[in-house]
């Protein structure tokens, strides 16, 4: 699924892709797809407007719902399980189908879990069960439910949890910046980056798979399609040697240097160059002695030579 509500379903049998352009082509503002998850013929897919309905077999959209009791209709939800009944995490809390509901188009189908309930402002970005307790992620922490209220659940008070998952007996925790297990008894980080994590994923042979804006990160390393890290390229130049450099962006919108020598294109960036100081590198160009100087968003600018960094600042 993508921001622009496209879903592109990859057949490994005839190595072919199909796309559904339904939401793409709704009249819906935002159309962005966060989570899918597939419950026997049907596919559940969560989106900024609610939760649709599709057969897996014919790609027909059979219905959407667009609202959950007393929150506000067309809500964006974020994450869906479907076991029994159909969990939700949504921007305004947590929704849960009641379980003698069969129109669940009706909002009354729905029981709903907010702050006055006990989650934390900013409602739900992830939901799972782990060990028969249904655990929720929010930008403040882990919720476990008790079948009435919403209490923490272990010590991550404060931290924004961006996914969950439940494989090998643990459950994996994401936040902005760390992967962590916990086995019923201990917490224990077991990764952290700089390079904003967005999913979770496993692997019985190579194990815990990260999505992330730089690539999956498996096995002690990045996999990524070799290319430029952005679509951004608000300033180029050309060195001597016929390479092609290219800034990326201002401020946090940055994601460091681009190189393409014809063949291979390289990212200069802080996780692989800390001298760099932060990756907000706007404008570039090619000095008298084929180096290249690129000018940063209130830290100055940087002079690349060979595989030499050199940054100059006031600081």
């Amino acid at each position: 699924g993508s921001v622009n509500g496209m879903i592109d379903v990859y057949s490994p049998e005839t190595n072919s892709f199909k796309s559904i352009l339904d939401i793409f082509n709704s009249d819906k503002i935002s159309k962005q797809i966060n989570d899918i998850t597939i419950s026997g013929d049907t596919v559940y897919v969560a989106t900024d407007f609610g939760i649709s309905l599709i057969d897996s077999k014919s790609y027909f959209f059979y219905d959407t719902y667009f609202k959950f009791g007393t929150f506000t209709s067309n809500i964006k939800v974020n994450s869906i399980i479907v076991s029994d009944l159909i969990y939700a995490a949504t921007e305004s809390g947590i929704a849960v189908q009641k379980a003698d509901a069969t129109n669940l188009s009706a909002p009354e189908s729905w029981n709903v879990y907010d702050q006055t309930n006990g989650l934390p402002a900013g409602g739900g970005n992830v939901i799972i069960f782990f060990n028969g307790n249904l655990i929720a992620g929010t930008n403040s922490g882990l919720y476990s439910f008790n079948g009435t209220s919403w209490l923490p659940f272990l010590n991550f008070t404060g931290l924004k949890i961006v996914d969950l998952l439940y494989q090998a007996n643990s459950l994996f925790i994401l936040t902005e910046n760390k992967v962590f297990s916990y086995d019923g008894t201990t917490s224990t980080e077991i990764w952290n980056t700089t390079s904003t994590p967005l999913k979770l994923s496993y692997q019985t042979d190579v194990g815990i798979v990260v999505a992330t804006k730089r690539g999956l990160y498996v096995s002690n390393n990045f996999i990524y399609p070799n290319g430029p890290a952005a679509n951004q390229f608000p300033n180029m130049t050309i060195d001597r040697n016929g390479s092609l450099w290219s800034a990326s962006g201002k401020d946090v919108s940055g994601v460091g240097i681009y190189k393409y020598d014809g063949i291979i294109w390289t990212l200069y960036d802080t996780q692989n160059y800390p001298e760099l100081f932060n990756n907000g590198y706007y404008s570039i160009f090619t000095s008298s002695d084929n180096s290249i100087c690129s000018g940063n968003w209130g830290n100055g600018f940087s002079n690349l030579s060979g595989d030499k960094i050199v940054r100059y600042h006031s600081g």
